[in-house]
């Protein structure tokens, strides 16, 4: 069975249940983040303290490596993984900063505005080049004609997909 045939037979998730999960997940995300606010202490040991640094460094090597990869061998996944690497570099910041001693600040500030941020915004462009210019290159070839702008395009819908398969297969 090829990937098309397996796809078949799983059930695309509706638009209508897509957005109405995501603003039920949303609120509950906003009543949790103020119930936080009102109940956590100021301060907290963490008995997992070095698994908690350890393990978010070695997942963004993970992610850098295979953004290297992506970006070597000029696959489209190198987004994904620039737009991750992009992300952990700000939580990485925003942890630096928000946990530092007080002696300490200084320090992760000065690393945040010098190699974290700026990684996070260069990944960030990064990936939004190369999404935009495998668009235009797939729709150029696709319509012969000029891609309109990436921000009026609108994501397929489930018969839109349905359609490009049937066409695709016959």
């Amino acid at each position: 069975m090829d990937r098309t045939e397996e796809t078949h037979h799983l059930r695309p998730v509706t638009r209508p249940v897509f957005l109405t999960t995501l603003v039920i997940g949303t609120s509950c995300l906003i009543a949790w983040t103020i119930f936080l606010e009102l109940e956590l202490p100021r301060t907290y040991v963490a008995e997992h303290w070095r698994l908690a640094w350890v393990g978010l460094d070695a997942a963004q090597i993970v992610v850098l490596v295979c953004l290297l990869w992506s970006a070597y061998y000029r696959r489209m996944v190198f987004s994904f993984f620039a737009i991750s690497g992009a992300t952990m570099f700000l939580i990485d910041a925003w942890f630096d900063v928000t946990t530092a001693r007080s002696g300490d600040v200084r320090q992760s500030l000065l690393e945040a505005i010098v190699v974290e941020v700026p990684a996070a915004l260069v990944l960030y462009r990064m990936a939004w080049r190369a999404i935009r210019r495998g668009y235009r290159v797939w729709y150029v070839k696709a319509y012969n004609k000029p891609a309109p702008s990436f921000w009026r395009l609108q994501v397929p819908s489930d018969e839109d997909a349905k359609m490009a398969r049937t066409e695709t297969a016959s």
